[in-house]
């Protein structure tokens, strides 16, 4: 169902895609429908084989008909996307040209570059992969030698496929390049301007240790992450990276093989903050669009107990969660549109932000080097706001 409400256009972003489609695959109903009309197939007759093959001839035609609408409306979309670009893409030099950084407008020609560079090399690398294939299935034909000349063609395509490869090993080190000078000059630059202290390490992420302490996430024995932060903020010390945990099991194919899969515990940003207080036993809190118990613990403040869910170990230790401290994470889920889960272990307040992914550089798209910037401020803009309002509980 999935597959046709995106053939269609429904879960498209953009409403005029699922206006054009829509009005498409209604004109294609009315163009089968009256072709038939005007040959009279589908008036009544007397055999019921002629009305089943003229049943098959209009689905047969429906189908036909909404193929070819169907690609001018791919061709019609892509047109508009163009357009769409272009024009933002010169509102992106302005807004860059206004800024007054000539640091910023050669970031910006390079991550054009790259997505020209990617481009061609994916349409080079298609086209000569499969034009290799026919040359060697042709080679294997016994006329091959006086048809294409002692396997010129062969010859041909091997050598274009090579050249595909180097350019497509050229547009991924353009790529790579990018997304370091983007950390570089984006990230750490307005890291600096809104942080004191700040240790940024973007091919880093917190250790091992510090994040099977948090005690946030069921086992996992994989985790890669990056972006490693260690900053102040108003005198608050914290960390934080992106991560990715996995856990590995093993399943049973039809054929009663053993295959290894992996599930994904965690896909977001842990942060690690300083706590004021040192607390006994560890408190946890789960947003309940990730985590719901009925075993949770209620807090007395409604507002808070219908969004989390309260766990721990020791009652006592409930003394923790003040009316400031549950404002505090209140006003914390308020301001960001991602699921959190805390938990205070002694004197550390551990924050998991799920689906956060912070400080990435984007080459796929149509994201421009000025949204990418804006989309950087916001990103800290969360972490400012957690520090502040968790930070200082």
């Amino acid at each position: 169902m999935d597959r046709l409400r995106s053939l269609i256009g429904l879960n498209s972003s953009y409403s005029w895609m699922k206006w054009l489609r829509g009005i498409m695959l209604l004109s294609s109903v009315c163009v089968s429908y009256l072709f038939f009309f005007q040959l009279g197939l589908l008036s009544a007759d007397d055999s019921p084989l002629s009305g089943i093959l003229a049943v098959l001839l209009f689905i047969l035609v429906l189908m036909l008909t909404t193929a070819v609408l169907f690609g001018v409306s791919v061709l019609i979309g892509a047109i508009v996307s163009i357009i769409r670009s272009i024009l933002r893409n010169l509102k992106n030099r302005q807004e860059l040209r206004a800024l007054g950084s000539p640091e910023l407008l050669r970031l910006d020609n390079q991550r054009l570059r790259s997505q020209v560079l990617t481009l061609v090399s994916r349409v080079l690398l298609t086209f000569f992969v499969l034009a290799f294939i026919l040359a060697l299935n042709l080679y294997t034909i016994e006329y091959t030698d006086s048809y294409l000349g002692n396997n010129k063609l062969t010859a041909f395509t091997a050598i274009g496929l090579v050249i595909a490869i180097a350019i497509w090993f050229w547009s991924e080190q353009n790529v790579k390049l990018f997304s370091e000078r983007f950390k570089e000059r984006i990230v750490l630059y307005y890291l600096q301007e809104s942080f004191a202290k700040v240790d940024y390490r973007p091919m880093e992420s917190l250790a091992e240790y510090q994040v099977r302490a948090s005690c946030l996430f069921s086992d996992f024995d994989a985790y890669t992450g990056d972006d490693y932060l260690s900053a102040e903020f108003k005198g608050h010390s914290f960390q934080q990276s992106d991560l990715r945990l996995t856990q590995s099991y093993q399943t049973t194919d039809s054929d009663g093989d053993s295959v290894n899969s992996a599930n994904v515990v965690f896909t977001g940003c842990l942060m690690i903050l300083s706590h004021n207080a040192i607390v006994k036993e560890p408190v946890f809190i789960h947003d309940k669009r990730v985590y719901s118990s009925t075993a949770g613990i209620t807090t007395g403040n409604n507002h808070f107990d219908q969004h989390f869910t309260v766990t721990t170990t020791d009652i006592s230790a409930l003394q923790t969660l003040t009316p400031a401290v549950l404002n505090g994470i209140i006003q914390a889920n308020e301001r960001i549109a991602f699921p959190i889960s805390i938990s205070f272990i002694a004197d550390r307040i551990y924050v998991a932000l799920y689906g956060l992914n912070t400080f990435e550089a984007t080459i796929a798209g149509d994201e421009t080097l000025s949204e990418q910037r804006r989309r950087v401020i916001g990103e800290i803009q969360i972490v400012l706001e957690m520090v502040a309002a968790i930070g200082g509980i």
